[in-house]
């Protein structure tokens, strides 16, 4: 057994001031500069991110006698970097280092006292390297050595290199729940889902290679290995496997029983959303995809980016990925490459446009490509990324470098409120006002009354004013008060008389000074007439400000004639209907004596008008219209009662009710 007595470099705070939030416009071109030495701070020219190259050949090869200069790459994007608290962290061929210092703790299998492939950091114990040793699934603590073997993978293909497979940090979920591993790598069918918390085999795929739903697509193949895309991942939650193979990409669910297919993706990652659910980040283009929905939504606004994802390794910062971009609609290089790489934060989110600009590692030697891939800490506030720093030899030294995600220069915004309300902004950060920003940025904040007896009053902090809304500049760090002032509150009270009513918002509690809008209703058959009280004259609606206790009457009067049976008489004009009830067709008949404008129209119980049948001027007689039950000529209304209603000029309107039965 091993121990070692470390001394940590730093603990990494999760209250960290991060790089500030802007919209995501493009690529951002960056000028060329010097190779930075090794361990040498450095800002990026564009973005102020502060980072160093923490990985040196020839360095390294005179201290631990490396074997080639791939030992002094960081992992691949999927790869696990850092540890659970960030005082680790690995890169080929295992090294294990402390961040901070860079000092060497040794190689994985070293410690682990035998031959330790697929190394993948706990993302719940700082200290466990979980991986393979031949076919055992095991767990290595790296300070004291000691092996505890998890599963025995019986009759997995560990093929000549005696070795199995698993995708690394997209292989485990975000509770050391469950962990992903396959043999078809190293030519074996199975693919199989272990339950680390009860040491035991969960579910398993027997032939990998003639799944009903889809086909294992491999794309090298030799006497010792096989290569496959996507392999095989589990999502954060552990509640959804992900596997890709030669018809596409199919999401199963832990028990491997399948879901649905998955639309196309690029490079893919798992992340989780700022609700909390589990996502497959994918570029090429950069999209996510919500695993228990199905929904599908654009990062970086559509932008057709491709590179590299990743949102797994920043299993503590939910919300956020960080996409490592070599190519971009807005600025394609030579062969369709972007010159010059762009790493940022996206944040997972609908709008698809609020990033975190880091930096421009400076690749740009073809054959490359490979290199860049960034990989954040579990909270974000570090990044591990490689670059051949514009040497364009394709046999180039590819180092890797450490970002800090986290930066002095921006400013800070706090806001306080005093009282009952609330402050909001159209160009704050989506998740909050309280954040950082760029140094100088503008914020606009506007005030908002929200609670009964409270009213905005001024600004105050680092800010003096009573405008609202109103711009603050970040040149510092700024506190700003929102001061929220009690003041009267006073009732709204309305009676009606007659039939009718008044619209809900006159009655209740109102700040003092508040202007509220009313509208008076008669019922059917009335009138509006007048406001009684402390509210006079006949305007409806009316507007009325707030100043005091407040007590209104709305008038209504009742009108005659409504529903008048009688079939003759001066007062009617004869109006009636015939045959009543109909189906069909009904007759309206009515009398003239003297030439006059005539408005005949059919409305409903409601007082809304259905359909006009006349309205012009008519010679003095009997008049007869014909009605099909229909509005305008198209299909028939629905069975009820409907009211025919005549109005001729200098004389009351007059109503009957007709009968229509389907």
């Amino acid at each position: 057994m091993i121990l070692f007595v470390i001394t940590f470099g730093f603990e990494v705070s999760n209250a960290q001031k991060y790089l500030p939030v802007v919209n995501w416009d493009g690529p951002t071109p960056a000028a060329p500069q010097p190779k930075p030495g090794y361990l040498e701070e450095v800002t990026d020219p564009v973005y102020g991110t502060h980072f160093k190259r923490v990985a040196d050949y020839a360095i390294w090869e005179a201290d631990i006698n490396l074997i080639n200069e791939n030992e002094t790459r960081h992992y691949y994007s999927l790869r696990p970097v850092f540890n659970r608290n960030s005082t680790f962290y690995i890169v080929n061929w295992q090294q294990i280092r402390i961040v901070g210092t860079n000092e060497f703790i040794g190689r994985a299998n070293e410690i682990a006292g035998g031959k330790f492939d697929n190394a993948t950091w706990s993302k719940v114990d700082p200290y466990i390297l979980y991986g393979t040793m031949s076919n055992n699934f095991v767990a290595l603590n790296i300070l004291t050595g000691e092996v505890d073997t998890i599963v025995v993978l019986e009759g997995f293909n560990t093929g000549p290199r005696d070795r199995l497979y698993m995708d690394n940090q997209q292989a485990i979920a975000g509770d050391d729940k469950y962990i992903v591993i396959s043999d078809v790598p190293t030519l074996g069918q199975q693919i199989a889902v272990i339950d680390i918390q009860n040491r035991t085999i969960l579910s398993k795929i027997e032939d990998a290679y003639h799944d009903q739903v889809f086909t294992i697509r491999v794309t090298d193949k030799t006497e010792t290995d096989s290569s496959i895309r996507m392999n095989v991942g589990i999502s954060l939650k552990g509640e959804y496997i992900v596997l890709e193979g030669g018809n596409g990409t199919f999401m199963y669910d832990k028990y491997f029983n399948y879901i649905r297919k998955l639309s196309d993706h690029g490079h893919a990652d798992f992340g989780l959303d700022e609700q909390g659910r589990d996502v497959l980040i994918s570029i090429c283009p950069a999209k996510y995809e919500v695993l228990e929905t199905g929904e599908i939504y654009d990062l970086l606004g559509g932008t057709y980016a491709c590179g590299h994802a990743n949102a797994s390794s920043n299993y503590l910062q939910p919300g956020w990925a960080y996409l490592s971009i070599n190519r971009d609609d807005n600025d394609d290089g030579d062969n369709g490459l972007y010159q010059g790489y762009e790493i940022v934060a996206v944040k997972i989110e609908p709008s698809g446009k609020i990033v975190r600009k880091i930096i421009h590692p400076h690749n740009t030697g073809y054959g490359l490509v490979e290199s860049a891939y960034g990989v954040p800490n579990p909270d974000g506030s570090l990044l591990m990324f490689n670059s051949a720093w514009d040497d364009f030899a394709s046999n180039a030294e590819i180092d890797a470098y450490m970002a800090e995600l986290t930066t002095p220069d921006s400013s800070e915004f706090t806001l306080e409120v005093q009282g009952k309300g609330k402050v909001i902004s159209s160009n704050a950060d989506i998740s909050g006002i309280s954040n950082y920003y760029y140094k100088g940025y503008n914020i606009l904040l506007t005030a908002v009354d929200t609670a009964l007896g409270f009213s905005f009053s001024n600004w105050g902090g680092d800010i003096s004013s009573t405008d609202n809304p109103v711009t603050v500049n970040l040149d510092t760090d700024k506190h700003v008060i929102a001061n929220f002032n009690s003041i009267p509150v006073y009732s709204l009270v309305t009676s009606v008389l007659g039939e009718g009513r008044v619209s809900s918002a006159a009655n209740g509690e109102y700040n003092e000074r508040s202007e509220v809008r009313i509208t008076a209703f008669p019922n059917w058959g009335y009138e509006f007439l007048r406001w009684e009280g402390d509210l006079t004259g006949t305007e409806n609606p009316v507007t009325i400000s707030i100043d005091s206790n407040i007590n209104i009457t709305a008038v209504f009067s009742g009108t005659t004639g409504i529903f008048d049976d009688e079939e003759s008489g001066s007062d009617n004009f004869g109006l009636k209907c015939y045959p009543n009830p109909f189906k069909d067709l009904i007759t309206i008949q009515y009398e003239l004596t003297e030439p006059a404008k005539v408005k005949l129209s059919v409305i409903d119980m409601s007082g809304k008008e259905i359909v006009v049948l006349v309205n012009e001027k008519q010679n003095s007689g009997i008049h007869r219209i014909e009605w099909e039950g229909d509005k305008n000529g198209k299909a028939k209304l629905a069975a009820g009662i409907y009211i025919s209603k005549l109005d001729i000029e200098n004389s009351d309107p007059v109503y009957k009710k007709m009968i229509l039965n389907k």
